[in-house]
């Protein structure tokens, strides 16, 4: 088994328990009677789609894009760095 195979699992199976969490998180929390806000940014091609709802909701919009745009950049900077390692220039 190689590296990227084990990495290929560990991260299938971290995702796999995160979404057991939140899962588990949502039935906690419907039992309680919160107020509660959601937010998100998804980007479908170079198309933003931005949901928000509750008091909070627009914060969170904000937050989620800017995450968003930091994850977009460290990606694009290591593709770069990956391609000048390889010796092929943009």
């Amino acid at each position: 088994m190689t590296s990227a195979d084990r990495t290929a699992i560990s991260l299938t199976l971290a995702g796999l328990a995160l979404t057991l969490l939140g899962g588990s998180l949502m039935v906690v929390g419907s039992t309680r009677e919160t107020n509660v806000s959601v937010g998100g940014v998804v980007f479908v091609g170079p198309i933003p789609i931005a949901f928000g709802y509750g008091p909070q909701g627009p914060i969170l919009v904000l937050v989620s894009a800017i995450l968003l745009l930091a994850m977009a950049l460290v990606f694009v900077s290591l593709f770069l760095r990956r391609r000048k390692a390889e010796g092929t220039e943009a």
